[in-house]
C-alpha cells in the first residue's frame, strides 16, 4: 500500500474564553518538544488558529491506513486544544481535505466521536 504523507490535513478555528482587545498581538504556540519549524497554533484574542495535523503514530512514523491516520490527527488536535484551554466543543470551523473521497464515510464516523452538537 502506498501511503502519502499528505493524505489529509485538518485545520481548526477555535473560539476560546479570552476576550479580544484591539491591537492585541498574536501569541504563537510552539510544539512542546521544539521539533517542528512552525507554530502548532496562533492565538489572537479569543480565537485560536490551529496548524494542520497529519496522522503520525509516533514522532516520525505515519500511522498505517486512513482510519488510523485520521484518528491520530484528531487525537493530536485534541491535545493541542486542551493545552490551550479549549476543546472540540468550541470549534467554529474545521477544514478537512481528503485525498480520496472513498474515505468520506470513515472520516465522518471517526469525527463524530470528537465533534458533538454542543456550544462553547
Amino acid at each position: 500500500m502506498n501511503l502519502l504523507l499528505l493524505a489529509m490535513d485538518i485545520f481548526f478555528l477555535v473560539l476560546t474564553n479570552n476576550t479580544l482587545v484591539m491591537g492585541e498581538k498574536p501569541v504563537f504556540v510552539e510544539p512542546g518538544d521544539g521539533s517542528l519549524p512552525f507554530s502548532e497554533a496562533v492565538r489572537i484574542g479569543n480565537i485560536l488558529y490551529l496548524s494542520g495535523q497529519i496522522g503520525f503514530q509516533s514522532k516520525s512514523r505515519l500511522a498505517h491506513g486512513f482510519a488510523k491516520q485520521f484518528k491520530a490527527a484528531m487525537d493530536r488536535t485534541q491535545v493541542i486544544l486542551e493545552e490551550n484551554g479549549s476543546d472540540f466543543d468550541c470549534v467554529i470551523k474545521a477544514t478537512i481535505m481528503l485525498r480520496d473521497m472513498k474515505n468520506y464515510k470513515k472520516m465522518n464516523l471517526i469525527i463524530s466521536h470528537f465533534l458533538r452538537k454542543t456550544s462553547c
